[in-house]
């Protein structure tokens, strides 16, 4: 069974407010913004991903035919409509070649799995599927209701547990969405991705394939993208990486020093002395070469 406010009602009438809307009931509880449960005792945290993964389980069981949802969505072919969505997206709004996306774009139409139209692997997909999508029990840790249905469809189970699996590679220190990568995971009692992997295929009852590691020395990542994160990597092609000299080299062609524009960089820690920054954050060029220079000198690559 899976945890979702109880509808009360649904008003198609534009005329009340301006727009159609439901109301559901309010659900009282506890909702975990950060990935890293800081809020948490250490020995509580592996239970929330134990949950989470029962929980997304549980809605990929659903019998979404005998639920009356036949015309929630197509039922074929979700991951290449993905691709072809997404990548059409990427080519109508892109002001410049990027390699890189051309590469990934090949890559995924190329790796799609074989099986996607397998009944077993047409499910239910949440489609925002995230720990801090989902209200905990103010006395427990068990979720009391899954959150944020807009971008649920039919598709694929493993869509979704990727999708939640991103925090892996997201930095820490990243907002407004922090992810668990720079984390020494043992530490902070967080499972390892391989750990999250075999949670979700225990709940499914699935058999769970080894996955290489983020790489973590001393609690920083060995690059502040996912291409430097393991084997998970090897198999993957990412954009390129961008070194604090692409930077220098950038600045070299903006002839005015009181140039403000908005950042290609973003600092990933703390030890930068830029954790407050997020991005589109506006820079005069003197605060974009400290920047550099910082990141520069921590041999770091970063967006």
């Amino acid at each position: 069974e899976v945890p979702v406010p109880s509808l009360r009602v649904l008003c198609e009438d534009d005329s009340i407010i301006g727009t159609m809307f439901y109301v559901m009931d309010f659900i009282e509880g506890r909702v975990f913004k950060d990935p890293a449960l800081p809020a948490l005792p250490t020995g509580d945290r592996g239970r929330v991903f134990e949950t989470a993964t029962a929980t997304l389980a549980s809605l990929h069981r659903v019998d979404w035919r005998a639920a009356g949802l036949e015309d929630y969505g197509k039922s074929q072919d979700y991951i290449a409509r993905q691709i072809h969505r997404w990548s059409g997206q990427y080519e109508a709004s892109k002001t410049e070649e990027i390699p890189a996306m051309d590469k990934l774009t090949r890559w995924l139409s190329d790796n799609m799995p074989s099986d996607v139209n397998d009944p077993g692997n047409v499910t239910i997909a949440h489609g925002d599927f995230r720990i801090d999508n989902m209200i905990y029990n103010p006395d427990s840790l068990d979720p009391i209701a899954v959150l944020d249905w807009e971008l649920s469809t039919i598709g694929h189970p493993l869509s979704d547990f990727a999708y939640c699996a991103m925090m892996y590679f997201i930095p820490a220190k990243a907002q407004p969405a922090p992810g668990l990568a720079g984390l020494n995971l043992t530490e902070h009692g967080l499972p390892s991705l391989s750990e999250f992997v075999a949670m979700y295929a225990d709940a499914a009852g699935e058999q769970a394939e080894p996955l290489g590691e983020p790489a973590v020395d001393a609690g920083v990542p060995s690059r502040a993208r996912p291409d430097g994160l393991g084997d998970i990597g090897a198999h993957v092609p990412m954009l390129d990486p961008f070194p604090a000299a692409n930077v220098a080299r950038a600045l070299s062609l903006v002839p005015s020093a009181n140039t403000t524009f908005y950042t290609v960089v973003r600092p990933m820690y703390s030890s930068a002395g830029f954790e407050n920054l997020v991005w589109d954050t506006p820079l005069s060029r003197p605060q974009v070469e400290l920047v550099a220079s910082r990141v520069a000198a921590m041999n770091e690559c970063f967006y």
